[in-house]
């Protein structure tokens, strides 16, 4: 009985996969980045009782722009079709009479599936492919940019908040199909990689940050130089993951950096130590404002000196040029002179 039942289910699944299938993918939904997609099927139409994992030699794949698709066959790519409009699969291991199979392949299919209890013994399936700019992902995150003088001997670390959007797209399908789709069988979703993508991103951002700054860039001039932070990060990040993942950055826009309150304040404080000293400060803050404290970073000027105080500053600058906090300087022991 086992075996008059698989003959007649080999018989019946061979004829009803002898028709040629037609795939189109119309749209496509902003949050996707592939899926797998099963043949057109109109109610006028007798292509209803095929295996939905068998794409006949010949049958039909519509291309529309900004997609492309793949034929995968027993977890290997098959075919691969990017040009807009039809594409006819060819090479595939199920072929029919409509396809130039003949009446001899009807009987040789439906013998082969004989041996596997009547089914077809092949998996074959469509997967169609968003290659459109996938946009406005929001990041954000913090750097600590470390800020050194050694003229006055000052090392601080300072704190940078900043955020932005960024877009990304498709640009190596066949990478990004075996390294992040595999054999999926239905959706892959923008969740399943945005939040590495982003990580990474933020990761990268933070190191072109510093790599500005260790050029002589203080934090307060960073707003100056997004563009090239900008350029810098796309680049880096399409390098890791288009040959990766199959992903390319397209576009970083930063909405601004902003330097932490208390950072400033300190920088303020030693310029105006340094300034009174005689001595340059580098950083060069006092005046230049920040988002959220602009009145906080007006100029204010140095205290007059009053002939009873004989104790020295919490800073102040040797004729050697080194910054001291207690009355002899710990580098040629001169003793603090407040004239």
């Amino acid at each position: 009985m086992g075996i008059i039942k698989a003959t007649a289910g080999a018989v019946g699944g061979t004829l009803a996969d002898q028709w040629l299938e037609y795939y189109i993918c119309d749209s496509i939904a902003p949050e996707v980045l592939a899926q797998k997609v099963n043949k057109s099927v109109s109610d006028n139409s007798s292509n209803t009782k095929g295996d939905p994992n068998i794409v006949t030699n010949g049958s039909i794949v519509v291309v529309n722009e900004g997609q492309c698709a793949f034929v995968i066959e027993q977890g290997k790519v098959l075919g691969f079709y990017d040009k807009i409009g039809e594409n006819v699969v060819g090479d595939s291991k199920s072929s029919g009479v409509f396809s130039g199979g003949g009446l001899k392949s009807i009987g040789k299919q439906a013998f082969g599936r004989i041996g596997f209890g009547g089914d077809a013994g092949i998996h074959q399936s469509v997967i169609y492919l968003d290659l459109k700019e996938k946009m406005n992902n929001e990041f954000s995150s913090t750097v600590h940019v470390n800020i050194s003088d050694e003229r006055t001997n000052i090392n601080i670390v300072s704190t940078v908040s900043f955020s932005g959007v960024f877009s990304y797209r498709i640009t190596n399908p066949l990478v990004f199909y075996k390294n992040i789709c595999k054999n999926t069988s239905n959706t892959v979703y923008c969740t399943s990689v945005l939040p590495q993508l982003t990580e990474e991103l933020q990761e990268v951002f933070s190191v072109a940050v510093n790599s500005v700054c260790r050029n002589g860039i203080m934090p307060h001039e960073l707003n100056a130089y997004l563009n090239e932070i900008d350029e810098a990060v796309r680049l880096q990040m399409t390098q890791q993951w288009c040959e990766l993942r199959g992903f390319c950055v397209v576009s970083v826009a930063i909405n601004g950096l902003n330097v932490d309150k208390d950072d400033v304040d300190d920088l303020k404080r030693y310029e105006r130590a340094a300034a009174v000293a005689g001595v340059p400060f580098s950083p060069g803050l006092i005046g230049v404002n920040f988002a959220g404290f602009e009145n906080e970073n007006k100029p204010e000027p140095p205290k007059e000196k009053k002939e009873e105080n004989k104790t020295p500053p919490s800073l102040w600058c040797c004729s050697c040029g080194k910054m001291n906090t207690t009355k002899f300087c710990s580098n040629c022991g001169k003793q603090w002179n407040e004239k």
